[in-house]
């Protein structure tokens, strides 16, 4: 599928089936970025802490509980009727989640510095 087509990209997963594991709360899968760089608005998993904070500090999708289907529902319909407002958000920060020429390099010299 290309996520440039797609309305939205869901971003909801359990590797361990435990809640509390520290590497899905704190994850940034691949899809989160590729999502973001092709223009496409997420739906994340409200448990995914560190995507979470930046889905609600950009405004590029919802958040959504599982466990509420009806709630998420809501919300999903919800983004589904402000769609332009997500895209426009998308597009107007996915700068910040794409690795480029700047970003390598300053990478580089950070790994490199003395």
């Amino acid at each position: 599928m290309e996520l440039s087509k797609s309305m939205f990209s869901l971003i909801s997963f359990s590797t361990t089936g435990n809640e509390t594991y520290k590497n899905d709360i704190f994850s940034l899968p691949n899809k989160f970025y590729d999502s973001i760089a092709a223009g496409t608005p997420v739906i994340v998993k409200n448990t995914f802490v560190s995507m979470v904070k930046l889905v609600e500090k950009y405004g590029i999708g919802v958040v959504i509980d599982p466990s509420d289907v009806e709630g998420s529902v809501k919300k999903i319909l919800d983004a589904f009727e402000n769609y332009e407002y997500y895209r426009q958000n998308v597009e107007k920060c996915k700068h910040l989640f794409v690795w480029d020429e700047e970003k390598e390099g300053e990478f580089l010299e950070f790994v490199f510095k003395d």
